[in-house]
């Protein structure tokens, strides 16, 4: 169990280290950076260091077990906040091109149910049955809906022509795809716990135990794809930085000869991922 537990965490250290450590080139040494992200950096190394407290306190003092309870609490808010914090920061992006309403107005319904129900299972897990942490899963399959809802918006603005209009930008594809491998590990994760749950035990069969030991691998990669999930998620967060540094930094007409140089701020932003024109502030609100 503990090779299981210094796997989780060394990899959990990886993921954030990547997902923060991109610097722009006016970033100081030392600090956090970005601009756009430089909050939800923050946040990812909150949950870092909420989660190796509680992994260590878990493995090592185990009789501590209120203070085991309250980490978990709190890395439970802090994880059903972080996973929208991408969302609402898209819309903040969005809200400058189309309305969108105020950004986040939307999810805040969302991160009160992922969290109600994290905390419900972290709680009824301790006190009744480990099984009851199904749920914590369950609500991570709800935070992927609010997630996806969002990127078909971005995905609606930012390629608006084409054979496949709404498609998205390929990194916006690839945190799609993130969450749908978060969507699956975690049903399965829902189907394992239920598995084990009906009484299903290791018997002195050999198909059975492969069974037993697949599920539990199961159980232990959904706790991988939370990480993997974060980091996606800053990737495309860091382009959009790095999009908004260079539209500061590029001189009007882009700096160069051509008619189809950008001839504003907007062009210039998006033209660095290749954006075809942006629709109208007036554009009915998409969420």
């Amino acid at each position: 169990m503990l090779q299981i537990v210094a796997a989780k965490g060394f990899v959990a250290f990886a993921l954030a280290a990547i997902a923060v450590s991109p610097r722009l080139p006016d970033d100081r040494p030392f600090r956090l950076g970005g601009r756009l992200t430089n909050r939800f950096r923050l946040l990812v190394v909150i949950l870092l260091l909420l989660h190796l407290a509680r992994s260590i306190v878990a493995e090592f003092a185990k009789s501590f077990i209120g203070t085991q309870f309250v980490l978990g609490v709190l890395e439970m808010i802090g994880s059903s906040f972080g996973v929208l914090y991408m969302p609402y920061l898209l819309q903040v992006w969005l809200s400058t091109r189309i309305n969108v309403g105020r950004p986040g107005d939307n999810l805040k319904t969302w991160w009160l149910a992922i969290t109600t129900i994290s905390i419900v299972a972290g709680v009824l897990s301790d006190t009744v049955s480990h099984h009851f942490w199904a749920l914590k899963k369950v609500a991570n399959v709800i935070s992927v809906y609010p997630v996806w809802k969002t990127l078909q918006v971005y995905n609606s603005v930012t390629m608006l022509g084409g054979p496949y209009p709404g498609r998205g930008t390929v990194l916006s594809q690839l945190v799609s795809h993130c969450e749908i491998f978060v969507l699956v590990i975690n049903l399965a994760d829902v189907f394992q716990q239920l598995v084990f749950a009906s009484g299903y035990k290791k018997e002195d069969n050999e198909t059975q135990d492969s069974v037993v030991e697949f599920l539990w691998a199961i159980k232990h990669s959904s706790g991988f794809a939370a990480w993997i999930r974060i980091l996606c998620h800053s990737i495309l967060l860091n382009v959009l930085d790095e999009q908004r540094f260079i539209s500061e930094h590029t001189p009007a007409g882009g700096g160069g000869d051509g008619e189809d140089a950008p001839q504003n701020e907007e062009d210039i932003g998006t033209s660095s991922l290749a954006l075809l024109p942006l629709i109208n502030r007036s554009h009915t609100r998409p969420f």
